[in-house]
């Protein structure tokens, strides 16, 4: 087993007060919400093929569209930032279920090692955004929010990540993600695991809110007037229909193709349990 660090841990006070300068206004211009239809949903994936070939993550294809199943769960809830009717950014978190989440491919042991002790897990996953954020640059520390206040309000223990590791600083500095798995090769980049403790950050920001008398932390604890709506429950959560998961499939044949059966079996079974009498992709 690759563990580096079991141990509990939260955010730093001095990286309290640097999230909440970030997280003070809402960038002019900017909207914030969760896909409500098919389009949406094809706007995102659209977005995460543009930036992810643009890094060198992935191989162009025809289709124009990076999607992975879990982003299809009805476990999964994604996140939007628009201008102007335009997707300038987006993030999502996938909630622990029979399925699986993404990050067991390369972190089974480490993810199965968290469950054994009863801790509840979401994985946030599928940040993207246009390469240049103009006056705009803490929106994603917006959406990053937008996964912690879903990870609480759903009662969730530990926040997961799958990083580059020249990307962990930010998630280690303003977030209290620490480094959990050590490296593993995948494909022709490298991967790590970082882990969050919601439930000990919460108590660091409670614990902040006290000592500094400083109301306006209220932006990691509670919801603001902008987010009521986005984060009401399971009345405005999109879930794709089974016509639309065959739409999006048939666009990006590969993505089921290439996934192994005792996935698409699990995947299979989970949407049974969601639509009940439902079966499909047989």
């Amino acid at each position: 087993m690759s563990l580096v660090n079991t141990e509990s841990y939260a955010i730093e006070d001095r990286n309290i007060e640097r999230l909440v300068n970030f997280l003070r206004e809402t960038p002019k211009g900017v909207s914030y919400s969760t896909p409500q239809s098919k389009e949406d949903l094809e706007e995102v994936f659209k977005l995460r093929y543009s930036r992810y070939v643009d890094e060198g993550i992935i191989p162009e294809n025809p289709s124009g569209l990076h999607l992975n199943l879990e982003l299809l769960l009805p476990d999964c809830r994604t996140f939007l930032a628009k201008t102007e009717g335009k997707l300038i950014a987006t993030i999502s978190i996938v909630k622990d279920n029979s399925y699986g989440l993404a990050i067991d491919d390369y972190f089974s042991e480490e993810m199965n090692l968290l469950r054994s002790e009863g801790r509840k897990l979401a994985e946030v996953t599928a940040f993207a955004s246009l390469p240049k954020l103009n006056g705009l640059r803490n929106v994603p520390f917006h959406l990053m929010n937008f996964t912690h206040k879903e990870g609480y309000l759903n009662e969730i223990n530990n926040l997961v990540i799958k990083v580059q590791p020249k990307d962990k600083s930010v998630y280690q500095a303003l977030w209290g993600f620490r480094e959990f798995c050590k490296v593993v090769d995948y494909k022709t980049t490298r991967l790590m695991s970082l882990r969050n403790d919601i439930d000990e950050n919460i108590k660091c920001f409670k614990k902040y809110q006290e000592n500094e008398n400083n109301g306006s932390i209220s932006s990691l604890l509670s919801l603001r007037e902008h987010e009521i709506e986005i984060f009401k429950q399971d009345s405005v959560h999109y879930v794709p229909s089974p016509e639309e998961i065959f739409y999006f499939l048939k666009l990006r044949t590969s993505t089921w193709q290439n996934t192994p059966e005792n996935k698409k079996e699990r995947f299979k079974q989970r949407y049974h349990e969601y639509y009940k009498d439902l079966r499909f992709l047989d």
